[in-house]
């Protein structure tokens, strides 16, 4: 078994002495190698649980944070995916970090967040350079769908802040968010949303 191998290995099993031990043996290890379903080590060790290992790759300087599996997802999908919003935070405050990649599903981070219920994930998505909260997924919500849909009053609300977000887009049944928060009965999500499309108008 190859160095490359080995390291999977280690990090799919949580092995941290045999994971260290390889880090230390060889300078030139590829931390970013992948599996069959193109998983890097940081993805094995945070799909099974192994915050050490994964706290400890995304420290070097040579980690890909934007790299992608077979899925699409980044290793910040994945540690949404997985739990762990922490670990997650901290690799996209590291920088360099694409928010806007989009899984196979045309996920991004942000509806990740959303679908896994990280609100508080959300707030800080939402704070990034450039992230897109318009873009709509496979299944044509946008991330303002996903939260008015769950009722989420201050995720609506910090969404309604941007100042790109549009309230137009409809979703693959056609419902726009009011309406599909008004259809699920989040009649005070609803409400806001009404509001901040009579305050736009009364701007124009």
């Amino acid at each position: 078994m190859g160095n490359e191998e080995q390291i999977l290995e280690a990090s799919r099993n949580g092995e941290i002495q045999v994971f260290k031990q390889l880090l230390e043996q060889s300078d030139s290890i590829n931390i970013n190698c992948t599996d069959k379903q193109k998983r890097t080590p940081l993805q094995l060790a945070l799909m099974n649980g192994h915050t050490m290992i994964a706290e400890t790759l995304i420290e070097k300087p040579q980690i890909k944070l934007n790299h992608q599996d077979c899925k699409g997802h980044t290793p910040v999908h994945t540690a949404i995916i997985y739990g762990h919003p922490a670990i997650a935070e901290k690799m996209f405050n590291k920088g360099g970090f694409k928010p806007n990649t989009r899984d196979t599903q045309g996920r991004t981070i942000l509806h990740t967040a959303l679908i896994n219920g990280y609100y508080d994930l959300v707030i800080d998505i939402l704070a990034l350079p450039d992230v897109e909260v318009n873009h709509k997924a496979e299944e044509g919500c946008t991330a303002l769908h996903l939260a008015a849909g769950k009722g989420e009053y201050y995720v609506v609300e910090a969404l309604l802040k941007m100042p790109e977000i549009d309230l137009s887009i409809k979703d693959k049944s056609g419902d726009t968010p009011r309406r599909l928060a008004k259809n699920q009965g989040k009649d005070r999500v609803a409400k806001l949303i009404q509001e901040h499309e009579k305050s736009v108008c009364n701007v124009m």
